[in-house]
């Protein structure tokens, strides 16, 4: 009779965790359908109760990688790298754990965070043996490392993907040309510095637009703030008090103060577009590359 009660509560057991590992596949297939349809608000709730009613370790890993990837097309990259950072690599398979690096290392370069790109590929050396799984995460640390203008590290590991790839002789000198005219020059990008923008324009009105490369901008500036002042002063002086301070020291103000407040996000925004416009250089030579170019995989 014990026998008999401890064979139903068997049976009782596989067949619930049978009935679960089906509606744990239809609950995947809802929310695939959902990323499918592009409603990523949906589908990252969906991936979340899968992540919650499982115990296998990789379904869950599986789960938050993909509600990673709704979060980040939704613009939400720091609550993607939330749901990334629940996970333990360590116990993963390999073809979850290259991808859930892979997510990581994409929100941080949006995120401008390169200092954790840079610790995600000295990790992952730890975790990938094979060379080609490494490889796979080398596009972004260049893209990371030409963004710090660490442009030596970067052109090698560049040459790196080059001399590993199954291209071929003949094209792989072509690339190491084109790679040698990218890099030719020491400092391939100058980038300015939004501090000393501030400093200059905190001195010397317009001064810091002229040293981010606006000249025209700076010289408006510098006139501007100049003759308005000297306005103010002159009417003030003569005693025509409200048109002194309303219109010469008014607008000497809103100039001055203007240009001391956006002076560092143009530096910034300016930066980008030739940090932007070197990294497709590089682009270039990577989709030549075909194995290794950057590609995002859901």
């Amino acid at each position: 009779m014990k026998k008999l009660q401890i064979f139903k509560i068997f049976i009782l057991i596989l067949m619930l965790s049978f009935s679960g590992s089906i509606l744990k596949s239809q609950d995947f297939k809802k929310a695939n359908s959902l990323f499918n349809n592009k409603a990523y608000r949906y589908a990252s709730l969906e991936y979340i109760r899968i992540s919650y009613a499982t115990k296998d370790i990789n379904v869950k890993a599986n789960a938050e990688y993909c509600r990673a990837i709704c979060l980040r097309l939704l613009g939400e990259n720091k609550q993607a790298l939330l749901s990334l950072s629940q996970i333990n690599l360590f116990f993963l398979k390999n073809e979850i754990r290259i991808k859930i690096i892979y997510e990581k290392m994409l929100n941080f370069l949006i995120l401008k965070d390169y200092s954790n790109i840079e610790m995600l590929i000295s990790k992952s050396k730890f975790y990938f043996k094979n060379k080609e799984e490494y490889k796979i995460l080398l596009p972004w640390y260049i893209l990371a490392l030409n963004s710090q203008s660490k442009f030596k590290k970067a052109q090698e590991e560049l040459k790196y993907l080059i001399q590993t790839s199954d291209i071929g002789e003949p094209k792989k000198k072509l690339l190491y040309k084109e790679l040698k005219n990218i890099y030719s020059k020491k400092y391939p990008i100058r980038l300015k510095s939004p501090k000393t923008a501030k400093l200059l324009s905190t001195f010397i009105p317009g001064s810091g637009s002229i040293y981010n490369g606006d000249v025209f901008r700076g010289i408006m500036t510098f006139g501007v703030c100049t003759s308005s002042l000297y306005f103010g002063i002159y009417e003030m002086y003569y005693k025509y008090y409200f048109t002194g301070y309303f219109v010469g020291i008014n607008i000497f103000a809103k100039s001055y103060f203007k240009g001391q407040s956006s002076i560092e996000k143009r530096v910034e925004i300016k930066n980008e577009k030739k940090i932007n416009a070197f990294n497709y250089k590089c682009i270039s030579i990577m989709e030549k590359i075909k194995k290794n170019k950057p590609t995002i995989e859901k």
